[in-house]
C-alpha cells in the first residue's frame, strides 16, 4: 500500500495578496455622452483621435514596436464598431434586414436591460469581425447584402477585402502572440513554409501604421458605398413598384416618387450612411433622392420600352403564321364556276328579232 505523501509545497513565482478591484462603474462612466453620427463618421473620428497619438510629438519620438500593436488594434477595433454601427442602423430602418434579424435569438438579459434602438447591438455580442469570412457572412445572414456569405465577396470589393484579411491576421499576433508571427498567420499571409519570419515579432513603424490606417479607411468606404446601394436598389426591385409577384416582395412600403412623401424614409438610410467628416463629404439628402429617383425612372422607362419590344414581337409573331396560312391555301380555293353560255338562239329566232328591232 502507497504511502499518504505531504502536498509538494514550492512557490515558484511568488506573488503579493491581491489586494487590487475592477469597478465596472468606474471603467465605463455612465455620465459619458456621445454625438448622433453616422457609424463611417464614427469610424472616421476613431481613427482620427488614434492616428493623433503616432502623428504629433511627443508620441512620435517614443513611437515601439509595442506602443504599434496596440494601435493596430484600436484600428481594426473602429473596423468592427462601424460593422456593428451599420447592422444594428439596419435592423431598425430597413423592412427586410428586421425580417432577417426577427428570428435571431436574444439573451432575457439583452432584452430586459437594453433601450429598444440598442437591442440589435445585443445580436452581435457574440460575433468577432476579427476575419473577412465573419464580417460576409454576418452582412449576409442579418442583412441579406448580395455577393456575402460562404465566405465569398462582391468582386468589386475583393481586393480590399484581401487587405482587410491581412490585416486581421497581424491582429491576431497581437492578440494572441504578443506579436510574434504564428505558422498559421504566415501561411494566410502568403509566406512560404518555413519561413524565417515565424516566431518573429510585428515591428510596425509609423509609415506601416500609416498606411494600415490608409487600407483600412479605403475598406470602410467601399463597404459603406456598396451596402447602401445594394440596400437602396431592393427597397425598389423587391417592392410591388417593380414586380407584381408577391413571393419576390421584400417590402411592404413603396417609394412615391416625390420627395416631399419620400423624404422622412430616404433620410433613414442617407443619414446612417452618409459621412461628413471626408473630403469630399457625401452628397446632400436632396442629391442623394434625385440620384435614386433618376435610377428608378429610368429602370421603369427602360422596362416598358422592353416590354412595347416584346409586345411588338409577339403580334409579329402572331400574324406571321396568319399571313403564311393565307399564301399556301389560295391555290386549293376551287375556281369559280365558269359562268352559264347565254342560251344559243337559232338563226331563225335571231332573224326575227332583228327584224322587229329595225321594224322589218
Amino acid at each position: 500500500m502507497a504511502l499518504k505523501l505531504e502536498p509538494f509545497v514550492f512557490n515558484i513565482t511568488p506573488s503579493e495578496a491581491l489586494t487590487e478591484s475592477l469597478d465596472a462603474t468606474l471603467l465605463f462612466p455612465s455620465t459619458a455622452t456621445s454625438t448622433s453620427i453616422s457609424p463611417i463618421d464614427r469610424f472616421i473620428e476613431n481613427s482620427n483621435r488614434l492616428s493623433v497619438i503616432y502623428a504629433n510629438s511627443p508620441f512620435r519620438e517614443v513611437f515601439n514596436p509595442e506602443l504599434g500593436a496596440v494601435l493596430l488594434l484600436g484600428h481594426v477595433s473602429a473596423v468592427e464598431s462601424y460593422l456593428r454601427g451599420v447592422v444594428r442602423g439596419l435592423v431598425l430602418v430597413d423592412e427586410h434586414t428586421e425580417f432577417l434579424a426577427s428570428p435571431k435569438e436574444l439573451s432575457y438579459f439583452a432584452a430586459s436591460h437594453h433601450a429598444r434602438d440598442l437591442l440589435p447591438e445585443a445580436l452581435l455580442e457574440s460575433i468577432s469581425f476579427s476575419n473577412a469570412a465573419t464580417v460576409s457572412f454576418t452582412l449576409k445572414e442579418f442583412c441579406g447584402i448580395t455577393g456575402m456569405g460562404n465566405g465569398n465577396f462582391p468582386k468589386e470589393l475583393k481586393p480590399v477585402f484581401d487587405k482587410y484579411s491581412d490585416i486581421c491576421q497581424l491582429r491576431h499576433c497581437c492578440v494572441h502572440r504578443f506579436g510574434l508571427l504564428g505558422a498559421s498567420n504566415a501561411h494566410k499571409l502568403g509566406l512560404p513554409k518555413g519561413s524565417p519570419q515565424i516566431e518573429k515579432p510585428l515591428s510596425l513603424t509609423i509609415d506601416m501604421l500609416e498606411d494600415i490606417s490608409s487600407i483600412l479607411q479605403k475598406f470602410v468606404l467601399s463597404l459603406n458605398a456598396y451596402i447602401y446601394r445594394d440596400v437602396l436598389e431592393r427597397t425598389f426591385s423587391r417592392s410591388s413598384l417593380n414586380t407584381l409577384d408577391k413571393s419576390e416582395h421584400q417590402y411592404d412600403a413603396k417609394w412615391a416618387l416625390d420627395f416631399a412623401q419620400d423624404e422622412d424614409r430616404f433620410a433613414r438610410y442617407h443619414s446612417l450612411f452618409a459621412v461628413t467628416a471626408v473630403n469630399p463629404p457625401s452628397p446632400s439628402l436632396r442629391d442623394s433622392y434625385d440620384a435614386f429617383l433618376i435610377w428608378i425612372q429610368d429602370t421603369l422607362a427602360e422596362r416598358a420600352k422592353a416590354l412595347q419590344r416584346t409586345a411588338q414581337q409577339r403580334a409579329q409573331q402572331r400574324a406571321a403564321p396568319a399571313h403564311s396560312a393565307g399564301v399556301s391555301v389560295a391555290p386549293s380555293v376551287p375556281p369559280a364556276p365558269n359562268p352559264s353560255p347565254p342560251p344559243t338562239l337559232t338563226k331563225t329566232g335571231l332573224l326575227a328579232k332583228l327584224g322587229a328591232f329595225f321594224g322589218v
